[in-house]
């Protein structure tokens, strides 16, 4: 103050309000660009880890059914995030899959992931994997058309009595070993455990729901070249001295029994949710299809001659009685009885291959 005029502070406020005015407005307007970058990074992010989703979602898928992507498919859609996610799966050439996932705003705004991606088959890389013990007793393990690739895979102990496993063999365990016995490749201990991934029961539900439901038991005796599937069987299934086509994935509620001479052929998937039971029957041994039990075991008995991968996660694979498997056998323990295995490099490329390999070597957005 000066000279004790108190009217100066009036001049001194008017500045200031002035000065307000002229900082309000700029202030006010930089709140509402913070408000308004931070809403759209938020909603960015959204699309990124949706669109990411949509990609995770297509590995899933192309894992466990590699070769069912081989074929033009329809694109599959979701909403996550409150963003509408679309996701496609293009085969380009050999083991290359590309897989394109756009996430879409309500706004209209969208990110899209690219990337391509190679198969491998994992765990059929092996004739025989056991997730435990495997028992090779009075056995040939081998391979066509070129001998020496039969490997196998044991997370536990391996027995082999009179028996010859042409290929390698692993084990992570102990080995226990009787009578005339040849691993003609590496015998190793200590290898890393396979593991062995779920059946994904709900997808091959719904493919065989596709061709319709059989309520209750099912039984198929005394036919000729008779057509069957898909089909989504709520009881047993019983094939009684009978030709059997598969034309589609045939799902199981109960169990699986085969006897009498009974053959099928065709490349597609059967499912059982409970055991399998194959005895003096015989498969295709030129289009291998897939044989899985959810949450039992598969026994092959009586001189089957089977051509077929077989799939049981939670379960025991037994062969035995002078029975012949072409193809593989993946279970949580393995024996194998005066019988034979022969591998082949084909039931690589077999539907629905659980635990198949992904690897992405590109991903842009």
């Amino acid at each position: 103050m000066k000279n004790r005029e108190s009217g100066q502070a009036l001049i001194l406020a008017l500045i200031v309000l002035a000065l307000g005015a002229l900082l309000v407005t700029p202030t006010l307007n930089l709140a509402y660009t913070s408000v308004k970058y931070h809403g759209r990074t938020t909603e960015k992010y959204l699309e990124v880890y949706s669109a990411d989703s949509g990609v995770q979602h297509a590995l899933c898928r192309l894992r466990n059914n590699p070769e069912g992507y081989k074929e033009p498919s329809s694109p599959e859609n979701f909403t996550l995030n409150g963003k509408t996610v679309y996701v496609t799966i293009e085969h380009v050439s050999g083991i290359v899959h590309k897989i394109t996932s756009t996430a879409t705003s309500d706004s209209g705004r969208s990110t899209t992931i690219e990337c391509y991606t190679t198969t491998t088959s994992g765990l059929l890389e092996n004739v025989a994997v056991s997730n435990g013990d495997m028992v090779l007793q009075e056995t040939i393990v081998t391979s066509a058309p070129v001998e020496g690739e039969a490997d196998i895979f044991i997370n536990g102990k391996l027995t082999i009595q009179e028996s010859t496993v042409y290929g390698d063999a692993t084990y992570t365990s102990s080995l226990s070993v009787g009578g005339d016995w040849l691993v003609t490749g590496e015998l190793t201990q200590g290898g890393e455990p396979e593991p062995l991934p779920p059946v994904d029961a709900g997808y091959w539900e719904d493919a065989a729901k596709s061709g319709g439901t059989n309520n209750g038991n099912k039984q198929i005796k005394d036919e000729t070249d008779y057509h069957l599937g898909p089909l989504y069987i709520t009881g047993d299934l019983q094939i009684q001295n009978s030709s059997v086509i598969l034309d589609g994935t045939v799902y199981v509620v109960g169990q699986i029994q085969m006897q009498d001479n009974s053959t099928v052929t065709g490349s597609s998937v059967i499912v059982a949710e409970g055991l399998v039971q194959l005895q003096g029957a015989s498969y295709d041994t030129e289009n291998i299809p897939m044989i899985m039990s959810v949450d039992n075991s598969i026994t092959v008995q009586a001189n089957s001659q089977i051509g077929a991968v077989l799939y049981a996660p939670n379960g025991e694979i037994i062969i035995q009685d002078y029975s012949v498997l072409y193809g593989s056998a993946i279970g949580n323990f393995v024996q194998i009885q005066k019988s034979t295995l022969i591998y082949t490099a084909d039931i690589q490329a077999s539907e629905g291959i659980p635990g198949s390999q992904i690897d992405v070597f590109t991903y842009s957005y």
